[in-house]
C-alpha cells in the first residue's frame, strides 16, 4: 500500500506503519525534479509489482485461444492490413484516404479495391474511361469498378461494432 503525503501537512505519522511515504509530486509547475521523477518511478514500479500480483497472469497461447483474431476483407481477396496497404484508419505518413475507396495506405493508381485492369492506367474517375481526366469529362458518371465483394469502411466499423 502506498501513502501519498503533501509535504506541508502530516509530518508526524506513525512510524510503526509499514508504509512507504512519498511526497506529493507538484504537477502544476513546468518540469519535475530529478528527485520527484525518481519518486514517482519507484510508485509506478511498486503499483505494477502489487497490480501483478493481483491480476493473474496469461500466457500468449492462453490469451490466443480465448480471443480469436478477425480477419477482415475491404474486397474480394483483399485483407485490411498494414502489409497490404489497405486499412481504416490513419497510419504512418498516410493521413489521408484514397479518393476512390476511402481507406488508407495507398492512392488511386494503386487502390488494391479497383479492379486490376483499372489501377496504374490513366482513366477518368468520373465515367471510368481511358485518355482523359476528371476535369475535362463531359460524359455522365459510372459506377466505381471496385472488386467482387466491396465494403466500404463505414460498413467495416458498423460490422465490427453491432456483430
Amino acid at each position: 500500500m502506498i501513502t501519498v503525503i503533501d509535504k506541508d501537512k502530516d509530518k508526524d505519522k506513525d512510524k510503526d506503519s509499514d508504509v512507504e511515504d512519498f511526497e506529493l509530486i507538484n504537477c502544476n509547475r513546468a518540469g519535475i525534479s530529478y528527485r520527484e521523477l525518481k519518486q514517482l518511478h519507484n510508485v509506478s514500479m511498486l503499483a505494477l509489482s502489487n497490480v501483478t500480483k493481483i491480476i493473474p497472469y496469461l500466457s500468449l497461447s492462453t490469451f490466443s485461444s480465448l480471443v480469436s483474431p478477425r480477419i477482415l476483407y475491404s474486397s474480394k481477396d483483399v485483407l485490411i492490413s498494414v502489409t497490404n496497404n489497405n486499412w481504416i484508419i490513419p497510419y504512418n505518413q498516410y493521413k489521408e484516404t484514397c479518393k476512390i475507396c476511402k481507406y488508407f495506405g495507398h492512392s488511386v493508381k494503386n487502390c488494391p479495391n479497383l479492379k486490376s485492369q483499372y489501377r496504374w492506367g490513366n482513366y477518368c474517375l468520373r465515367c471510368w474511361k481511358p485518355r482523359h481526366n476528371i476535369s475535362e469529362c463531359k460524359n455522365e458518371p459510372e459506377v466505381v469498378p471496385f472488386n467482387e465483394e466491396f465494403h466500404s469502411p463505414e460498413e467495416i466499423v458498423n460490422f465490427l461494432i453491432y456483430k
